[in-house]
């Protein structure tokens, strides 16, 4: 199918006001990570067992292992776009990925990640997200994302030691159900956790090749016609 790419946007939604409990002084954000993909790929899904590029990714924020799966996912990826580095809180709540999102009809899911950080092996993103309504791309599209846990350390708070869950339990949404003792993330009612994130994309406006060969044709017909003119 014909290519189109998005360019997206990463706001923070974590603040002391929405989720004060233990909220951290340095709150900071890994630098963000999306991919397109087809069924075949799957970066990281509720209940599955993250892989050792996410379990990286939410404890240390470090995307090199989650590239190399990427890259070893071959056909299976139509592309990958990050943020050029951390979003620190203080300084700013919003930043822009460095390069837009290619996809086509093959590869036609979005999946992204980002880690809560500080934290034992908190993230947030969105999987499997398809773009498309009616059989026709989205001109634009904003998803709102929760609290993850990686299951693969048991800390309970920002700032915990590291203590590796052993076996790894399954990825989970940290809902008012699902928190930890400590309650991180609960909202101020202490009614429900609060989204932490969104993720806005719009659709580049490209020219088809069709219309690009016509006008570039149409710009090379009327200089030759130009430059007999000169000549006669």
């Amino acid at each position: 199918g014909t290519p189109i790419s998005f360019t997206c946007t990463f706001d923070s939604q974590w603040t002391a006001a929405t989720h004060p409990i233990d909220y951290p002084s340095n709150a900071h954000w890994s630098p963000m990570f999306m991919a397109s993909h087809n069924k075949d790929y799957s970066m990281w899904d509720s209940g599955a067992k993250a892989t050792a590029g996410v379990q990286s990714v939410a404890e240390t924020g470090s995307l090199s292992t989650l590239r190399s799966e990427v890259a070893q996912a071959g056909d299976s990826i139509g592309s990958s776009t990050s943020v050029s580095g951390a979003l620190f809180l203080s300084n700013d709540s919003t930043t822009d990925f460095t390069e837009s999102l290619e996809m086509d009809e093959d590869h036609s899911l979005i999946t992204s990640i980002s880690m809560i950080a500080p934290s034992p092996d908190w993230f947030t993103g969105f999987y499997d997200f398809s773009p498309v309504e009616d059989g026709m791309w989205l001109s634009s599209f904003s998803i709102e994302t929760y609290a993850w846990d990686a299951g693969t350390d048991s800390g309970i708070t920002y700032s915990s030691s590291n203590q590796a869950t052993s076996p790894k339990d399954n990825i989970f949404q940290l809902t008012p159900e699902s928190l930890p003792s400590s309650k991180v993330f609960l909202s101020p009612d202490e009614l429900t956790v609060k989204p932490v994130a969104r993720w806005s994309c719009i659709m580049k406006k490209e020219v088809n090749n069709a219309e690009e060969f016509y006008s570039r044709t149409k710009i090379c017909i009327m200089s030759i016609f130009v430059s007999l003119f000169m000549l006669s």
